[in-house]
């Protein structure tokens, strides 16, 4: 079995207007038009997620995509996740329960 490529950014803290242009650094790092991957955005140690924030991860999943990228969330604390529900961005980001759910997906049969 071989893994697809991916990247994993832990976000950790509060994602807000603070934070918002780090986290869109950050994925702006990780593109590689050249080579596509997936992005993982680790969201276990989030503890506050705000519009700001969440206007970042949309801006970082539009970036992904405009280069051939993918970008996903994993281990999506509860208040966050509440937001994504009433804003129906649990249907716009790829959602995995943890990291090791994510992992597994990503192991493809060689």
């Amino acid at each position: 079995m071989s893994a697809l490529p991916y990247t994993v950014i832990s976000l950790n803290g509060n994602i807000d207007v603070n934070s918002s242009d780090a986290l869109r650094r950050q994925v702006m790092d990780a593109v590689t038009p050249d080579q596509p991957r997936i992005i993982l955005l680790d969201c276990s140690e989030v503890t506050f997620l705000d519009s700001s924030g969440l206007s970042a991860m949309v801006m970082a999943l539009k970036l992904a995509r405009e280069s051939q990228n993918q970008l996903a969330v994993a281990a999506v604390p509860t208040q966050m996740m509440m937001l994504f529900r009433l804003t129906g961005m649990d249907k716009v980001f790829k959602v995995y329960e943890d990291r090791t759910a994510f992992e597994t997906a990503m192991t493809v049969p060689s």
